[in-house]
């Protein structure tokens, strides 16, 4: 499992569509999707991770699946009591769709 306290600001710029992309089927701010990309690209291996990451899925509560290769990454984002931004945690599941 990986997880991010930080902004978002690192996520890779190769994955800005699809940052558009999960803005808009989520309906979540800027920063909270990318400190979730930056959570995702955190659990894969190879800097700044594959640019072949699609969106599976969205759903209630902000979990989201994210695939790419053989391997799905579910996600979400939530707010933590003392925390100044939202946490995000990714946890690769490989082939769960």
């Amino acid at each position: 499992m990986c997880a991010d306290l930080r902004s978002g600001a690192g996520a890779p710029a190769h994955w800005n569509g699809l940052a558009d992309r999960l803005g808009r089927l989520a309906g979540e701010p800027e920063q909270q999707i990318r400190t979730r990309l930056q959570t995702v690209g955190a659990c894969l291996s190879g800097p700044p991770g594959p640019p072949g990451l699609t969106v599976q899925g969205v759903y209630e509560n902000g979990w989201v699946v994210l695939q790419t290769g053989g391997a799905d990454i579910v996600s979400v984002v939530l707010s933590v009591e003392g925390e100044a931004g939202p946490v995000a945690m990714a946890i690769p599941v490989k082939g769960a769709s």
